[in-house]
């Protein structure tokens, strides 16, 4: 026979074995190094990657990519170089400009898209803006339209309901009124056969539909009362006009940006618009300045209000002439085109302090991004109207260096000697346009190539580029069935409520005109018509006999509180049914 252990003789043993066990450890065997040898890891290091480059070996502040090259000191240029490179910025001024032929074009367009319009708007009316009428668009510009109406409407501001100025004639538009008439227009367009790719973005911050034309070959959005980019055009008029050099840097500014890959705003770059702000805000600040604040040239301490969309629009916007007399700097500054170009460069490479300042054009003054509440690293832009929208608030660092690093190498680009370049054989002898613009330092001759950050501003619903899900046509489609489905089915049960309510109420006049009879003695007659009704009408699916009048007094009330409880609910669910006994 096994012989039995007690369980507390099992329990001292086992007491007794761990107390000899701490009385032999010592003070090192109560410390323990949380280190990678003690749990099997010694050969193993914690990798280390950059958020930015997404590369190994380094992080995100130590990243080669967001080091911008030094900027060397570079020797005065030559005179035949001014010369050389004056010509240069001259001849792509004038190969890029809207012709006059080109603005007739554009204005012929318009008069088709407006005839189409005009079927069902009779008071539409169109107009440009945008590039095709600041003064510096281009012949492959895209075409920006804004349509408004004219009437009988008091002239009221669109969203502050008062009078504004005297060239603009608003009525108020609610958000969905807005996206009504831009999913008409966009079905009035389909009538017409050169328009490929109407695409109605009916969800997006202004409401537009885009849409191409084979017979122009023009890419077109058309939007609905913005009139906030329509003052933004005339201020940027006005300042071309102010100083022929002025458009010739803009047309130069947005060839370079072209060619360097840094003038896209949907692949995550700047757009071109931005670019001229740019350049209008260098001109500000030489020194003697070359273009004056217009929103600043006003008499007196108040600044004059032309209220758009809640903004202040009011600039300076008389001719030259008077402009002379009103603005002691005008013409004041001397120095060439090339001159200018070169400055603009080394500005932005090495005066303008990205890190803490903003590009405003609406003030002489430096502006800090606290004042802006703008805590980002990269490249501030203000609007110059809506004060709110920052330009440059989509850059990525990545962008956001290699935009800066592209304007120090374009300072050292365009210093390039042009003796250098007289000196090459001629077979081998680039054009001064390729020397320039195209110079082996650039990403625009053989380069590094823009980062291709575009892919944050890829739409996760239809995989494509240059808008989020927000703006997506196809979740709008999407939607827009959706609310079909829902008006049909609520069409439905409309029909069946409106017929159970005529069935009822003639069930209720049948009850009516037999109780009526009762008092008649017309016992026999009343059985017949209660055998007519239906079996939920009926007491026990008999006929009607004595105690009729209370039984049929249950059934009409029964009825009447079960649809006024089905009414109370959703259209989707149906009512619950009462019975008689809970109370009537």
């Amino acid at each position: 026979m096994v012989p039995t252990t007690s369980k507390s003789a099992i329990i001292n043993e086992t007491l007794l074995y761990r107390k000899e066990k701490v009385d032999q450890m010592c003070i090192e065997d109560h410390h323990f190094d949380f280190c990678s040898k003690h749990f099997g890891l010694a050969a193993q290091k914690l990798p280390i990657f950059c958020r930015q480059c997404d590369k190994a070996n380094h992080i995100a502040k130590d990243c080669p990519e967001e080091q911008l090259p030094p900027c060397v000191p570079l020797p005065p240029p030559s005179a035949e170089h001014h010369r050389v490179l004056s010509q240069l910025l001259v001849n792509i001024k004038e190969q890029t400009e809207l012709l006059p032929k080109d603005s007739q074009l554009r204005d012929k367009y318009v008069d088709e898209i407006l005839a189409c319009i005009r079927r069902q708007y009779r008071d539409a009316r169109l107009e440009l803006y945008g590039s095709s009428r600041n003064g510096f668009g281009t012949g492959s510009s895209d075409l920006d339209i804004c349509m408004t109406f004219t009437g009988d409407w008091e002239p009221t501001c669109i969203l502050c309901c008062r009078y504004c100025a005297a060239d603009i004639v608003l009525h108020f538009c609610s958000p969905e009124d807005t996206r009504q008439i831009i999913r008409n227009v966009s079905k009035l367009l389909y009538s017409v056969d050169h328009l490929r790719d109407i695409n109605p973005l009916l969800f997006a911050k202004v409401p537009i539909v885009k849409f191409s034309s084979l017979k122009y070959r023009l890419e077109t959005d058309l939007s609905l009362y913005n009139v906030l980019a329509k003052r933004n055009t005339k201020m940027l008029y006005r300042y071309s006009q102010i100083d022929e050099r002025v458009r010739t840097l803009g047309y130069a500014a947005k060839e370079f940006v072209k060619n360097c890959g840094i003038g896209d705003a949907s692949r995550g770059s700047l757009s071109s618009y931005t670019y001229v702000i740019m350049m209008i805000y260098y001109l500000q600040q030489c020194d003697p300045p070359v273009l004056p604040v217009l929103q600043q040239l006003h008499q007196g301490d108040v600044s004059p209000e032309i209220i758009v969309e809640d903004w202040n629009t009011w600039f300076y916007s008389e001719d030259n002439e008077q402009l002379k007399q009103d603005w002691e700097g005008f013409g004041k500054n001397e120095n060439s085109v090339s001159q200018l170009w070169l400055g603009f460069f080394d500005f932005y490479a090495q005066k303008f302090d990205f890190k803490t300042n903003v590009v405003s054009i609406r003030q002489l003054e430096k502006m800090s991004k606290f004042e802006k509440l703008w805590n980002s690293d990269t490249l501030a832009v203000e609007d110059p109207f809506d004060l709110k929208r920052n330009l440059g608030g989509a850059l990525t660092k990545r962008m956001n260096s290699y935009i800066l690093s592209t304007f120090v190498k374009a300072r050292t680009a365009f210093h390039a000697s042009v003796e250098t370049l007289n000196s090459m054989p001629a077979s081998s002898r680039p054009t001064v346009y390729n020397y320039f613009f195209r110079h082996k330092d650039l990403p625009s001759g053989g380069g590094e190539k823009a980062p291709q950050t575009y892919k944050a501003k890829t739409c996760h619903i239809c995989n494509q580029k240059g808008h989020f899900a927000l703006a997506c046509p196809e979740k709008a489609a999407s939607k827009e069935r959706r609310k079909a489905v829902g008006n049909d089915r609520q069409q439905k049960l409309l029909e069946m409520r409106q017929a159970e309510d005529m069935k009822a109420a003639k069930v209720e006049k049948q009850l009516g005109s037999m109780l009526k009879n009762q008092g008649n003695g017309n016992q026999s007659k009343n059985r017949a018509k209660a055998s007519q009704l239906p079996n939920k009408y009926r007491y026990n699916n008999q006929s009607y006999g004595d105690g009729y009048r209370g039984h049929a007094f249950q059934r009409a009330d029964h009825y009447q509180n079960q649809r006024e409880s089905g009414y109370s609910r959703s259209m989707y669910q149906q009512p619950q049914k009462r019975s008689a006994r809970q109370g009537v």
